[in-house]
């Protein structure tokens, strides 16, 4: 994503991204990002407690979740989060590359993919 010209942060979890979000929804959080990618086991009850704390401080986000859980697991999320976009593994880079470049019409200095 770099080498197409946008800004990247690297969280080591969802948790820490949670962290730097501002408390308040009125600060912009939803801001901060163009969009969001996860790398997610949507099989995790905690896993899927994060994406629904992150969709809840930062409602409207483009998010998409990549995962390597099991086809029935991602279709049950998908119906509860038919906003965020859901990638099973194994994937092409041109399909992660179409969802950003969907949400993210080009890259500016001001474009940020998390």
């Amino acid at each position: 994503m770099r080498l197409a010209g946008h800004t990247v942060c690297v969280h080591a979890s969802t948790a820490s991204l949670l962290e730097r979000m501002p408390s308040d929804p009125r600060m912009g959080a939803s801001q901060l990002y163009d969009i969001i990618i996860l790398d997610l086991l949507i099989d995790e009850p905690q896993e899927l407690l994060l994406l629904a704390q992150l969709d809840r401080t930062i409602p409207g986000q483009p998010l998409v979740v990549i995962t390597a859980s099991h086809a029935n697991q991602i279709a049950q999320t998908r119906q509860a989060y038919p906003h965020i976009a859901f990638l099973p593994k194994p994937f092409h880079l041109e399909v992660l590359s179409a969802h950003i470049e969907g949400h993210v019409v080009r890259p500016t200095e001001t474009s940020t993919i998390v």
